[in-house]
């Protein structure tokens, strides 16, 4: 996330580094330095996340689709292509987190130990692994639709902490007479 106050000339020094973790194809994020969890917007613009996670084997891991913030929380998705040249295919994670901080919320997005409810003991979480690259996810009410190069499409329930009435809620035409 970076706030550029119109200026082109920014540099990765001005912004606060996220550090990302990975166990079980579940994904955390840190600071990198320990007193910029929160970030200092008068001397800061921002942070920035590398995705060469620990020794993981990923390589090229990029995203390549916009984000979306619903509520309090940014969704965005990474690819990451198959290793072999010329082979098709890969993988990505599904990535959730604060557009502000560029860490976790206070509060759960996704259901990362797969017990059927969305609380604290997912908190810590913000990727999820998947199969295939993923596509531009599609937002409805709190569930995030995913498609995959594998044509799967991967559907899970999220808590985005905002007001549930987004977007258009009604729609009426104005016609004028003549």
């Amino acid at each position: 996330g970076v706030w550029d106050h119109g200026s082109q000339d920014l540099e990765r020094s001005a912004l606060v580094s996220r550090t990302l973790s990975e166990s079980a194809d579940l994904r955390t994020i840190a600071s990198t330095i320990t007193g910029e969890e929160t970030i200092d917007w008068s001397a800061k613009h921002g942070w920035y996340v590398d995705f060469d996670v620990d020794d993981t084997g990923r390589i090229g891991e990029r995203v390549i689709s916009n984000a979306q913030v619903r509520g309090a929380v940014m969704l965005f998705n990474t690819i990451i292509p198959n290793a072999v040249a010329c082979a098709s295919g890969g993988s990505g994670f599904l990535m959730s987190l604060n557009p502000q901080t560029g860490l976790t919320g206070d509060f759960a997005v996704f259901d990362a130990d797969n017990d059927g409810d969305i609380d604290s003991d997912d908190l810590i979480y913000v990727g999820e692994y998947i199969e295939g690259l993923p596509a531009q996810s599609g937002i409805l009410g709190d569930r995030q639709y995913t498609p995959t190069s594998k044509g799967t499409l991967e559907d899970r329930a999220i808590e985005t902490g905002g007001n549930d009435r987004l977007g258009r809620l009604a729609w009426e035409e104005m016609v004028q007479e003549l």
